[in-house]
């Protein structure tokens, strides 16, 4: 992205590629987990 000029940009994995998102995207709304998946991830990280 640096190499690109993307600035403002974050990098995202998105299934199995890694993207670039613009922070505002990023940031802009509240992504919630759902109980299942954080259940899952308790799973892994205690």
């Amino acid at each position: 992205m640096i190499e690109e000029g993307k600035w403002g940009y974050m990098s995202a994995l998105q299934g199995s590629s890694v993207v670039a998102v613009p922070l505002e995207e990023a940031v802009g709304k509240l992504k919630t987990v759902s109980p299942d998946r954080f259940d899952v991830a308790r799973l892994f990280f205690g």
